[in-house]
């Protein structure tokens, strides 16, 4: 029986994109340079063909309208070729050993873990100073525990160690979900998504309830325990309906997992809120679901142009403030976030009265201006509670500066 030959696939999948491309305005004059470089090239015979690919696909995103399709076509290309991870853009996806998409992950300076670290105890001395309790949520970073390919770096165990040392020698009060989670029962794979990099909203749905367990260890927080229990929700699972951050930069079939399920978790009883972003002017009052969820993310089925995790809160803002108008004698607290906060603070705003949200993070899209003093706003709504809730740690001057 004959060895079967990968490049058939190449061949094939290189048809279906020239065919594809018919209609495609300067599509055949790119192609044509591709091909002619794939030709007159040197290089060894799987160079030419890598280079081919990529040629292909940038060919393909920029003249075709239907790139998502070609996108899923190399994905399978790679797949059956062996590939296990893809540069895209400033990123490194992997398919690690268990066939979950991740991000490569570099070794952090040890001077940045350090700066970082001082600007968080610096916030937590001023909580302290003026009686607030505060607490940093090391949200898990995905990873962790995957076994790499070979050629790719995962620094995550050693940049989170580093990073909880360093926090817990300046004495800055912390939880580590990725430890509770081992203490739970809770794998990697349980906990995250095959094809995206957060959570699933269930496991934001008991990472909460962890945050305000904590609290109450610390500093007595009196929460409703009915809020965390999963029988008081109704939970709607979407099939096969979510193509996560990771997927959408190498295509559905880069994994032999597939696209992920994900689950709307909505509640049983009876909620009042009034959510609002002040740089925008908007403001949204009625339930749960009224406000808290955008449900336009995930109606629809559309794997490569919507993203159904952002159905909780509709993603990422630089301020959003949740009044809980059943509980007025509830707390005011403050969290201070990045994405991993969407599937988990309209579950924490159920157990205060008021929930602030900041996101300090410098994104494109985000409207507005992120607020310059963490310190100042907190005294200017009188927070009784003060959450910084980041996953794992990165490099990101801005996510790590509440003064400016």
């Amino acid at each position: 029986m004959k060895k079967f030959n990968k490049n058939i696939i190449v061949f094939v999948v290189i048809s279906l994109f020239l065919i594809g491309g018919f209609f495609a305005t300067g599509y055949f004059e790119e192609m044509k340079e591709a091909l002619k470089s794939f030709k007159n090239s040197d290089k060894p015979l799987d160079v030419k063909i890598e280079k081919l690919i990529d040629d292909v696909e940038n060919v393909s995103t920029e003249e075709l309208s239907y790139h998502d399709a070609m996108l899923d076509i190399n994905s399978f290309v790679l797949n059956k070729t062996g590939t296990d991870y893809v540069k895209k853009d400033s990123d490194i996806v992997v398919k690690a050993s268990n066939d979950y998409l991740a991000y490569g992950v570099s070794k952090m300076d040890d001077e940045i873990i350090t700066k970082y670290t001082d600007n968080i105890s610096g916030l937590y001395e001023y909580t302290k100073a003026n009686n607030i309790p505060f607490l940093y949520v090391m949200a898990p970073q995905k990873g962790y525990g995957f076994d790499y390919p070979a050629g790719t770096e995962n620094y995550i165990k050693d940049n989170c160690t580093s990073f909880l040392k360093n926090l817990s020698d300046k004495g800055v009060p912390y939880l580590e979900i990725r430890q509770a989670m081992e203490d739970d029962g809770i794998s990697e794979e349980d906990g995250f998504f095959k094809t995206d990099h957060h959570w699933t909203p269930k496991t934001a749905f008991w990472a909460t309830e962890k945050i305000c367990q904590k609290l109450d260890t610390l500093y007595g927080f009196d929460y409703d325990k009915s809020v965390f229990d999963l029988n008081n929700y109704n939970v709607k699972t979407y099939e096969d309906w979510f193509l996560g951050s990771q997927g959408k930069k190498v295509g559905k079939y880069f994994t032999d997992l597939g696209v992920d399920d994900i689950d709307l978790i909505t509640p049983k009883f009876d909620t009042n809120l009034v959510v609002s972003q002040p740089l925008k002017n908007e403001t949204k009052t009625g339930t749960f679901e009224e406000t808290l969820l955008q449900m336009q993310r995930i109606e629809k089925k559309d794997l490569h142009n919507l993203n159904p995790y952002a159905t909780y809160t509709g993603g990422d803002y630089h301020q959003q403030i949740i009044e809980n108008l059943n509980n007025t004698e509830g707390k005011n607290i403050l969290v201070i976030r990045d994405s991993f906060a969407c599937a988990s603070s309209p579950f924490l705003s159920l157990t205060a009265h008021n929930t602030h949200i900041l996101d300090i993070r410098e994104m494109s899209g985000m409207y507005g201006d992120r607020v310059q003093s963490v310190s100042k706003y907190i005294e200017e709504m009188q927070a009784d509670y003060v959450i910084i809730l980041y996953t794992g740690i990165c490099k990101d001057d801005a996510k790590y500066t509440f003064e400016k």
